[in-house]
């Protein structure tokens, strides 16, 4: 650290915040009106959980508590009963404090997920004026792909506003989650990832800003494929999936995969979520409320050939965030299996009727294609429209 008359110049070789290593030159001068931070943050390794008490995500530890304390157990330290969102309050007072520009360049960024592989590397320009922080010219590799966009959070009035628009290219799936598998077995979904978020909101914390984000955001996948058994799994297809199990897994082409989804005041509905393969076209719609952290989600599956043995019925995810519970349609269960009893009665063979299931083409025409090219050609089954519908 020197001194030239009010200016300071301050070189980190080494610096460690938890489980970061950090480094960096940066210059500091009083100026007129507020102070300048002027600098390049460069660093091997930055987990996101480290800059917790910095921008409310984890509350301001004592240094023994801190030493005794796992950087999982800091990260969920501010946490409500039953909640997973932090609510802590942005110290927005310190934004206006200070204006910056610091070029940020860092190898690795832990976002603190086990299922998702870090950010390698992240460079981005960080901005602050008159309270105005912004993240430009954002450029991650993620999952050999990109990350790219802008962030902007505007601390100038009481009350937060965040606006993003970032752009995710060719992340390779199998690359950016973890799936484990036997060694020499594909993962369950493979493909590259493409897509794009517009959103804006405002709070005073990071749970009030979720709570309130309007936009849209809308991702594809491309070249992929999809575990087979997962697919029979998800439709409850018990011959299928217990042939697969004998036989072995094997890989399915994903010829659509789309999520496109429209956020209002901080509930997200799909205006069309659907995955198709070669067997079946999965189904989802509902609502995921970032609000009340709660989950209102059902799949409908379509078959696309025969089965012998087929339970396929709604799944339904319900609850909170924090305690999300899968069920399945019982009533629909049930009446297979009622009426599979029924028939039972007159004929033991024919109790397999109900549980026949031929192609979705030739039944109710679900998930038929409109035009017969690509996502833009399905229409999604009547048990799904009926569903949320958006608004």
């Amino acid at each position: 650290m020197t001194r030239q008359d009010r200016h300071w110049k301050v070189v980190v070789t080494d610096g460690r915040i938890g489980a970061s290593r950090l480094a960096g030159t940066f210059d500091y001068a009083p100026g007129e009106l507020v102070p300048l931070l002027r600098g390049r943050l460069v660093g091997a390794r930055l987990h996101l959980a480290d800059l917790g008490p910095a921008v409310g995500t984890t509350a301001l530890l004592s240094r023994s508590r801190v030493g005794r304390l796992p950087v999982d157990e800091m990260a969920t330290a501010v946490l409500a009963a039953g909640r997973v969102l932090p609510a802590r309050d942005f110290d927005l007072a310190a934004l206006r404090a200070m204006n910056a520009d610091v070029a940020v360049s860092i190898a690795e960024v832990d976002l603190g997920s086990g299922l998702l592989e870090p950010l390698r590397p992240l460079r981005v320009r960080l901005l602050l004026q008159g309270g105005v922080l912004t993240l430009r010219q954002i450029d991650a590799r993620l999952g050999a792909g990109r990350l790219s966009g802008e962030l902007q959070l505007d601390g100038r009035r009481p009350i937060a506003v965040l606006s993003t628009r970032l752009r995710w290219d060719d992340v390779a799936l199998d690359h950016w989650i973890h799936q484990k598998r036997r060694t020499g077995t594909e993962p369950y979904v493979s493909g590259r990832l493409s897509g794009s978020a517009s959103l804006t909101g405002q709070g005073g914390s990071t749970a009030r800003i979720l709570a309130s984000l309007n936009g849209s955001a809308r991702t594809e996948l491309q070249g992929g494929s999809v575990s087979h058994l997962a697919v029979e799994l998800a439709g409850l297809d018990l011959a299928a999936s217990l042939g697969l199990l004998i036989t072995g897994d094997d890989r399915l082409r994903v010829s659509c995969a789309v999520a496109d989804l429209v956020a209002v005041d901080g509930v997200f509905r799909p205006r069309r979520m659907v995955l198709e393969t070669s067997a079946s076209a999965i189904w989802v719609g509902g609502s995921l409320s970032l609000a009340s952290e709660t989950l209102d989600l059902r799949a409908v599956v379509s078959p696309r050939g025969f089965s012998p043995v087929s339970l396929r019925t709604p799944l339904t995810v319900r609850g909170s965030f924090a305690n999300p519970q899968v069920t399945f349609d019982r009533g629909g269960i049930g009446r297979k299996l009622g009426t599979a009893a029924l028939l039972a009665i007159m004929n033991p063979l024919a109790a397999l009727l109900p549980l026949v299931e031929l192609a979705s083409a030739t039944t109710d025409g679900s998930s038929r294609r409109a035009d017969g090219k690509g996502c833009a050609g399905l229409v999604a089954p009547a048990a799904l429209r009926q569903l949320h519908p958006p608004g």
